[in-house]
C-alpha cells in the first residue's frame, strides 16, 4: 500500500491589542511543514519556533475530514519542544483511513494550520487463466480471460493486444502491437476490503496465420510507475493431421478386419474340403 501527501498552508491571526512582544514571535513562527512518514505510517507535522515563542506555550490538535463530513478531533496535545515534532501515527493504514488529516497550532492569537491529503492506492493482482503457451487446433475457440484483482482506487484500464514475438523487444523500426476490439468487460466488483476487481476477456477463434503470435493483457492503474503485462504464444495446429492419422487408422483396422475374415474362411473352406475326401 503507498500513499502520497499534498499541503495547504494557511496563518490566520487576531490581535485583541498590537503588542510589539507577540509580533517579535510572528516573525520566529517558521512555516508549517508536513510529510507522510511510509515507514512508520506517521503523518508528519513539525513547527519551528524561537524562544520567545515557547513561553506561550503552543497547543497542537489533529482533525480529519472524509467524504465531505468533519470527524471529531483524533488528537489535542502541549507543543513538546524536543524537536517540534506534532506528528500523527496512524494506528493502522486502510482504506478508511483516506481523508484529509488537519495539524492546527494555537499560539494565542495566532493560529496555523496544516491540511495533508492522504490518498491509499493498491495495485492490481494481475492473472491469465491459461499459462505462457495455448496450443490450439485451426477452427477451434477457447476464452481468454485477463483478471485484475484487489486494486484501489476505482480507475483501471486493460488492453489486450497481439505482436510478433520475434520483434516484441525491439526498440528501434519494431511494428507497433495491434490492439485486439473484441473485448468484453465484467462489472467492477466491489471486495469486503474496499478494493475492486475487474476482468477483461474475448473468444480466440485459431488460425494458422495467428499460429506463433503473442497476447498481451496489460494493466493500467494509478498505484503503478509501469503497466502489469501477462503474455502467452499461441500454436495452432493444421486440423489435416489428426484427420490423416484418423484416416490411416481406419484404414489399417478395416483391412486387419478384412485379412482375419479371410483368414477365417480360408481355414474353414480347407476343413470342409478335408471332410469329403474318401478313407
Amino acid at each position: 500500500m503507498s500513499e502520497s501527501a499534498t499541503f495547504a498552508i494557511g496563518l490566520a491571526y487576531a490581535m485583541a491589542s498590537p503588542v510589539s512582544s507577540l509580533r517579535e514571535c510572528l516573525k520566529q513562527l517558521a512555516v508549517l511543514t508536513g510529510d507522510l512518514c511510509l515507514s512508520t505510517e506517521r503523518l508528519r507535522c513539525s513547527l519551528a519556533v524561537g524562544d520567545a515563542l515557547l513561553t506561550h506555550m503552543p497547543s497542537l490538535s489533529w482533525s480529519r475530514t472524509a467524504d465531505q463530513c468533519s470527524w471529531p478531533a483524533i488528537g489535542t496535545e502541549r507543543y513538546q519542544t524536543s524537536g517540534g515534532d506534532a506528528s500523527y501515527t496512524i494506528p493502522f493504514i486502510k482504506m478508511s483511513s483516506e481523508g484529509t488529516y488537519i495539524c492546527s497550532v494555537l499560539v494565542n492569537p495566532l493560529f496555523a494550520s496544516l491540511d495533508i491529503n492522504l490518498r491509499i492506492e493498491e495495485p492490481p493482482r494481475v492473472s491469465v487463466n491459461i499459462g505462457s503457451a495455448l496450443s490450439l487446433q485451426e477452427g477451434g475457440e477457447q476464452k481468454i480471460v485477463c483478471e485484475a484483482e484487489n486494486y484501489y482506487p476505482l480507475d483501471v484500464e486493460i488492453v489486450w493486444y497481439e505482436q510478433d514475438p520475434a520483434v516484441s523487444g525491439q526498440r528501434v523500426g519494431a511494428p507497433l502491437p495491434k490492439v485486439l476490439q473484441n473485448i468484453l468487460l465484467s462489472s467492477h466488483k466491489h471486495n469486503q476490503d474496499k478494493t475492486y476487481s475487474l476482468s477483461a476477456f474475448f473468444y480466440l477463434r485459431a488460425s494458422l496465420r495467428d499460429s506463433g503470435r503473442q497476447f498481451t493483457c496489460s494493466v493500467s492503474h494509478q498505484s503503478l510507475r509501469v503497466p502489469i503485462k501477462k503474455s502467452f504464444i499461441l500454436t495452432v495446429e493444421e486440423p489435416s493431421s489428426w484427420l490423416f492419422n484418423l484416416t490411416v487408422g481406419v484404414i489399417v483396422i478395416t483391412l486387419l478386419v478384412i485379412l482375419y475374415v479371410m483368414l477365417q474362411f480360408l481355414h474353414s473352406a480347407r476343413q470342409k474340403s478335408v471332410q469329403k475326401k474318401p478313407y
